[in-house]
């Protein structure tokens, strides 16, 4: 059975918003917040690169503490219920495919929980969501048709 990601309207808009406008810029990317629900997860945030983040045309790196605060934040004002349940990032060029680098990244963070993630990469015009599980298998996640 494929997974359910529930991805909110505000947060699918600013991947369609990120795709629009990628390329030829460099990398930028976040984290993704949500609860895990019943053969699931729903995505209900994200946060948005930030100031101390490294940000290359080929890689973007997130190393700014304002990602941990606002996954703090959204923990307390939820009661314990939002939480960190994956990461997005761009790739201004090609198409939305993992790399070997991303790969190697997901797994490091997969490690570190028992739970399941949500990987985005938002590439020129398209967007694609994976699903990963801690014996690091990945997912591509079909998606719902566009209106």
């Amino acid at each position: 059975m494929t997974p359910r990601l529930l991805i909110h309207h505000a947060v699918a808009a600013r991947f369609e918003s990120a795709a629009a406008a990628c390329v030829g810029h460099v990398e930028e990317g976040g984290i993704l917040l949500g609860a895990y629900r019943e053969g699931g997860m729903e995505v209900t945030g994200l946060t948005e690169a930030a100031p101390s983040d490294e940000r290359m045309l080929t890689s973007f790196v997130r190393q700014d503490t304002r990602h941990q605060e606002v996954a703090t934040e959204a923990w307390t004002a939820s009661g314990g219920t939002i939480t960190m349940v994956g990461e997005w990032h761009t790739h201004p060029s090609g198409e939305p495919r993992p790399s070997a680098t991303d790969l190697g990244t997901w797994k490091a963070a997969l490690r570190r929980t028992r739970l399941p993630m949500a990987f985005v990469v938002v590439a020129p015009g398209m967007w694609w969501a994976y699903w990963g599980t801690r014996g690091f298998m990945f997912t591509r996640l079909p998606s719902a048709p566009r209106p």
